[in-house]
């Protein structure tokens, strides 16, 4: 397994706030003014202006550097002489948050990477991690920002889906973490996540598997309808049976004719008419991906392969329920939010011995939150 920094904000270079300046008093040993100050400003007037042009933020530069020698004088007119313990430091400080300003000024989204990815923390492999697999919910699809039910209805991501998946890469870029090969479903949302979050690791050249059992859960009749006002309709109550109840489908597709039945595409040729569902429910969905976890992508971990899987919402809580070993009861309230690692330490088993969310905790809650929130009728 990789052996990821204590903390991506370490691999951030992220910039600690100075402390305040002690205040001059008229005592007999004057307290030196510290170098710190101007620098904080122009760091506050970058962070408050994206449009600083080069120019200006080198004369905010200079005149920190003039401030500087101005406090140096005055500290050495008050004690007779400078102290080279003292000055040593501050030359090398100076070198330090110039370049920082620099290269911030010079690519922003450095500077935005360093900001999103400081609150970021990194979890060390536990005693006896033989194993890593992470997993990552496919980013925001253009059906999942107008809030309709998707199942295996093949749309693309959202811009915001698209960012999504880019940062994904990035952090565990980030996190130093490495991939042999990687797994999706036959969907294009998940598909696309999975091509933007090995693209900014620089992996395209792992091969990657593809594979129906990895698809959403089929919403049946569902598909295609507004998860607020079907809310509105049959209640947030029975909505939430449909979308998160363990055993309990959707409505199915009452007309094999109907568009939203995938039998005639041709990624679903070679399935029986029982592997080509009409509507499913999670333990459904489980007794899909759990036998080719166990027949397929188990393997491939014990032959030592680091494995990446991108796939769907119900497809992931599926596995995660395998793994975790959640009731049927439990797994109601299991959400998994778009877009964001989900790193899983294994023994020589493969039993999990920790898991966490390449995330903050703020950026996890809020992430969660929207997903439950999904199925919620709209006030009017």
């Amino acid at each position: 397994p990789p052996s990821p920094s204590p903390s991506l904000s370490s691999s951030c270079s992220s910039n600690p706030t100075p402390p305040s300046p002690t205040p001059l008093t008229p005592t007999p040993t004057p307290t030196p003014l510290s170098p710190l100050p101007p620098f904080t400003v122009v760091l506050r007037m970058m962070r408050t202006s994206s449009s600083l042009s080069f120019s200006l933020a080198l004369v905010a530069l200079a005149a920190a550097s003039a401030l500087l020698v101005i406090s140096s004088a005055t500290h050495a007119q008050n004690v007779g002489a400078p102290s080279p313990t003292l000055r040593a430091p501050a030359r090398v400080g100076l070198r330090a948050r110039t370049s920082k300003l620099i290269n911030m000024l010079q690519n922003p989204s450095s500077r935005e990477r360093d900001i999103r990815c400081s609150a970021v923390k990194m979890q060390p492999p536990p005693p006896g991690t033989k194993h890593t697999v992470v997993l990552v919910r496919h980013g925001e699809s253009d059906w999942n920002a107008r809030n309709l039910f998707t199942g295996w209805a093949d749309v693309e991501l959202s811009e915001r889906g698209v960012k999504e998946g880019k940062t994904a890469g990035e952090r565990l870029k980030e996190g130093g973490y490495e991939f042999d090969i990687a797994y999706t479903s036959l969907l294009k949302r998940a598909i696309q996540t999975l091509d933007l979050c090995i693209g900014e690791m620089d992996l395209h050249w792992i091969p990657v598997v593809k594979d129906w059992r990895l698809n959403e859960r089929h919403y049946g009749a569902l598909e295609g309808m507004n998860k607020a006002e079907t809310a509105a309709k049959h209640g947030e109550d029975m909505v939430k049976i449909w979308r998160r109840s363990y055993d309990i489908p959707p409505p199915p597709l009452e007309d094999k004719e109907d568009p939203r039945n995938k039998g005639k595409l041709r990624q679903y040729k070679d399935l029986t008419s029982d592997q080509l569902p009409l509507s499913e429910s999670l333990k459904n969905t489980v007794d899909r991906v759990v036998p080719y976890w166990s027949s397929e992508i188990i393997n491939t971990i014990k032959d030592g392969k680091r494995v990446l899987i991108a796939a769907h919402g119900n497809s992931l809580r599926a596995l995660v329920k395998h793994l975790d070993g959640i009731s049927d009861e439990e797994i109601t309230g299991l959400n998994i939010p778009t877009g964001i690692p989900l790193v899983y330490y294994l023994d020589e088993n493969l039993k999990p011995l920790s898991s966490y969310y390449l995330a903050s905790d703020e950026e996890l809650e809020s992430a969660v939150s929207a997903v439950a929130n999904q199925g919620k009728a709209v006030a009017k």
